[in-house]
This record gives C-alpha cells, sequence and structure tokens, in this order.
C-alpha cells in the first residue's frame, strides 16, 4: 500500500522519515527466537529413536526400551526423556547406516564389536549380562541323550550345527573347527534340522524358548537339549549415533546408577529370569569357544555384570 505524501503536514512528514530512517538498526536489534538443541537436556525433551521391532513379541526391543527409560529415571536433573519407535522395522545394515546419520534412530541394541565400537558410541554396560554367549541347543528329538554325552571340543566337532549367512557366530562356529552349515534364513535351520541335515540350532539364552514356543508347531519333532551349555564371550551393549553425545552420556550415566542402586538387576530378573529359571543354565556341561576378532570390552567385563554360573558341576571343557 502507497501512502499519499502530498498534503501531509510537514511535523507528521518529518516523524515519518526518521522512522524510516532508523527501521533497519532497530530490525537489526530484534532477537533471533531461541531454538532448542534437538535431545539437548536444556532445550527441551531427550528423544531416543529405536527402530520398531521385526516382531511385536520381540523382547529385546522392550527391554532396551526398558533400560533407556530407566536410565532417563535415573538422571532426573537432565530434564524429560521418551523413547520413540521408528514408524517401520527394517533390516540391520540400513539400521545401522541410519544410527551413523541420528536423525530417524539414534539408538540401537547390538552385540558388542570392534567394528560397531569404532562407527558408533557405545554404552559401557553390557545390558544382557552375556547372556548372548550363552548358548542353547534346539535338537531333534530322537539325539537328545546323544548331547549328553559331549564333554569336549573334540566331541562337539563331530555335531553338524547350522547358522545363519551373516550372523556373527558363524564365524565363531568356524573358528573353533566346528562343522557348521550355512543357511538363508532363520526357518531354513529348522527345515534342515527336521530333515536331519543338520544336527543343533544354537540359539542365545534369552532367545530360544520364545523361537522354539513359535516354531514347534510346524516341527514337532524338535526339542530344546538340556545337557549342553555352548559359552562364548560375547553380550548385547545399547550402541547411540555419533551425533548424539549428550544421549550417549546420559543413558551411560542413568544405567551405571541403576547397576549400583539395584534397580538394573532387578529389571534384568523381571525380563529373563523366568527363562532362566526354566533353562537351568547352571546344571548343563559347558564348552567354552573363543572368537577369531575378541571384543576387550566384554571379554574383560566387570564380573559383576557377568550373569554367574552358580553350580559347581558346571565345568567349563575347550578341548
Amino acid at each position: 500500500m502507497t501512502l499519499p505524501i502530498r498534503g501531509l503536514p510537514p511535523l507528521i512528514l518529518a516523524a515519518l522519515f526518521l522512522i524510516m530512517s532508523l527501521w533497519p538498526a532497530l530490525a537489526a536489534q530484534r532477537p533471533e527466537p531461541v531454538r532448542p538443541a534437538s535431545g539437548s537436556s536444556h532445550g527441551g525433551p531427550m528423544i531416543a529413536r529405536f527402530p520398531a521391532p521385526l516382531m511385536d513379541d520381540d523382547p529385546r526391543a522392550y527391554y532396551t526400551q526398558a533400560l533407556i527409560e530407566l536410565a532417563f529415571a535415573e538422571t532426573p536433573e537432565q530434564g524429560p526423556g521418551y523413547v520413540v519407535f521408528s514408524t517401520s522395522p527394517q533390516e540391520r545394515l540400513r539400521i545401522e547406516a541410519q544410527l551413523e546419520k541420528g536423525s530417524r534412530i539414534n539408538v540401537y541394541l547390538m552385540p558388542g564389536a570392534n567394528s560397531y565400537d569404532s562407527r558408533f558410541l557405545r554404552v559401557a554396560v553390557p545390558v544382557d549380562r552375556g547372556l548372548l554367549g550363552l548358548r542353547v541347543g534346539v535338537v531333534r528329538t530322537e539325539d537328545r541323550s546323544r548331547f549328553s554325552e559331549i564333554r569336549s571340543l573334540g566331541d562337539l566337532s563331530q555335531v553338524r550345527i547350522g547358522s545363519v549367512l551373516g550372523w556373527q557366530l558363524t564365524d565363531i562356529l568356524r573358528h573353533n573347527g566346528l562343522t557348521t552349515e550355512v543357511v538363508a534364513t532363520f526357518e531354513d535351520l529348522y527345515k534342515l534340522l527336521d530333515r536331519s541335515r543338520l544336527d543343533l540350532i544354537s540359539r542365545g539364552a534369552t532367545e530360544v524358548l520364545r523361537e522354539q514356543t513359535e516354531m514347534r508347531f510346524d516341527y514337532p519333532d524338535t526339542v530344546i537339549d538340556t545337557a549342553l551349555l555352548l559359552r562364548m564371550p560375547l553380550a548385547f551393549y545399547i550402541y547411540v549415533s555419533p551425533n548424539h553425545p549428550e544421549l550417549h552420556r546420559r543413558i551411560e550415566t542413568g544405567l551405571q546408577r541403576a547397576v549400583a542402586d539395584g534397580r538394573f538387576d532387578a529389571l534384568f530378573r523381571q525380563w529373563f529370569g523366568r527363562d532362566l529359571d526354566v533353562l537351568q543354565l547352571d546344571q548343563r556341561h559347558v564348552i567354552d569357544l573363543s572368537v577369531p576378532d575378541p571384543h576387550l570390552p566384554t571379554v574383560m567385563m566387570d564380573p559383576s555384570l557377568r550373569l554367574p554360573l552358580r553350580s559347581p558341576g558346571a565345568k567349563a571343557q575347550t578341548r
């Protein structure tokens, strides 16, 4: 809109010219709006973005959610914090690529590995207490007695063990000289076991009961072995995007406080206590396996954080 300049009194004209001459300086002094930093405990709630679970009952995803919420609860001085699941589940390689960027996903649960330590920020607490490295077998029902006679790595080398392409377990089995059959998918393991082309499916102690419950209807001649336990230095850790160091520090501080006050152990027992009672790991014969690329934080894990095998009958054998 154009102002009708002609006909205005001289005093008003002078005032208008003064305002117009001062306007650039006044605009320059106007303060910029304050924008809180993403994930900052000072500028707003801290948000942990986790990939949606592949299955609705995936305990690892929801246990991770509970752990991060516990870490937030242990650090109230840093403000509110929330866990948000991504909109759709994704495959591991895509998740890792997004975790590096930190925009859509900034936290993820993965096995401790030197390659991950170089790319992401690892929270120092092994959140499964090394359960990933305690492996229980699924076998054919007719073979149960066979596994009660296995006492050494040499005995185990006569067993055909199944693994999936890309699993860390594949390299570990081969590193220990064990006969390893590699397949494309998890269900392929059960198919080959059912057809007697495999003798053993090795699964983590936190996985095997749920998986066997789901698979036994299609493969009724399979059962969880009760005699043997394979032990290797593996553990799950929470990894955080390198672009979210504040989030990493808060989760690590919170979980360390939870370890000290007993809330971490209580949460662990809440999630895995029943499975451990059913599997009776203490009563099994233990065979230790080495790993080709040892992850020192896992190998040197604080004994108070590692799940103990208390039974004097659980003697480890390596050869």
